[in-house]
């Protein structure tokens, strides 16, 4: 299953690893206050246990998020007792709290915390009509940075004995735009014109000139090709609706790995019964499946 997708990636930030497996954000390039540096696309829930649980089936989760151990995901050990108390374990140590809803993502968890950060942490949530939202994390330069600084942000109050709140100012309307441009062809998987890239009616267009937003040389850009993402070469390019699945089928209580039901909870064969007036048969499953992305194929968004 897939929980997360990074949208963009500044060329300026490159993601290390220190000893004993230490890992941290630092810059690569002289970044000024302001600057866009990752978005991501994460999970969101109200329910704290189902954060552990997309840990728990999600390899590049389990195996990258601290604290991490010499064991690597495996399938067959996902009813392991000991790799359930560490799945809750990283949840805690990960998540993010807004509002009332708690927030995982893959790459924003490798900022380490500071009570004086020079990156801030904005969140854009959209409401696609579905069971879930889509939820975008935005890392953004709050203080000039030199090469090699460690970006770091802010995780709240109460984290390492903390209890006083950092204040931390909006980010200005032209980052505010360039996110919203990038997120909306993020949902619409528009086709966008040379140098531009689409945006919400009503606001400006986005350069991608040198040194202008969304994105800076040389940083990972949107393709503008219709539908598709950036991605490694000979992958399949990530869609928006891929991940609002996986999040679907965990907010119903259905896992799935490698395209194949792993565990359908009682949870999901008691809504399932509920929702249709019907027993529940292992069939089903692939219907409901169906069903869901039919409604994914005529959302608003997908056009």
């Amino acid at each position: 299953m897939v929980f997360t997708h990074t949208l963009f990636k500044s060329d300026k930030v490159k993601f290390e690893r220190g000893p004993d497996d230490y890992r941290l954000v630092k810059c690569t390039a002289t970044i000024q206050s302001g600057t866009l540096l990752l978005m991501e696309h994460c999970y969101v829930t109200s329910d704290i246990y189902r954060i552990a649980n997309v840990i728990k089936y999600s390899s590049a989760l389990f195996d990258n998020l601290y604290p991490r151990s010499s064991r690597v995901w495996n399938e067959s050990s996902l009813n392991d007792a000991e790799l359930e108390e560490l799945c809750v374990e990283k949840a805690q140590k990960n998540m993010f709290e807004i509002g009332s809803n708690y927030v995982l993502g893959l790459e924003v968890s490798v900022f380490n915390h500071s009570s004086s950060p020079n990156a801030m942490v904005w969140d854009f949530s959209v409401d696609v009509q579905l069971e879930v939202p889509v939820l975008i994390m935005s890392i953004i330069a709050i203080r000039d940075m030199e090469v090699d600084d460690e970006v770091t942000i802010w995780y709240g109050s109460g984290y390492f004995g903390e209890t006083k709140d950092v204040v931390l100012e909006p980010p200005s309307a032209r980052i505010r735009d360039s996110i919203a441009a990038i997120v909306h062809q993020y949902l619409t998987e528009q086709m966008c014109k040379t140098g531009e890239l689409p945006h919400p009616a009503g606001a400006r267009a986005i350069s991608c000139k040198t040194g202008e937003l969304p994105h800076p040389e040389g940083a990972r850009a949107i393709s503008c090709k219709t539908g598709e993402l950036p991605h490694p070469a000979g992958a399949r390019a990530i869609s928006w609706k891929d991940i609002a699945l996986d999040h679907i089928c965990v907010f119903y209580g259905l896992y799935v790995i490698n395209e194949k039901v792993n565990c359908v909870t009682p949870r999901f064969v008691e809504y399932f019964e509920a929702e249709f007036q019907k027993e529940f048969r292992s069939m089903h499953v692939f219907e409901w499946i169906d069903q869901k992305l039919h409604v994914l194929s005529n959302c608003t968004f997908c056009r």
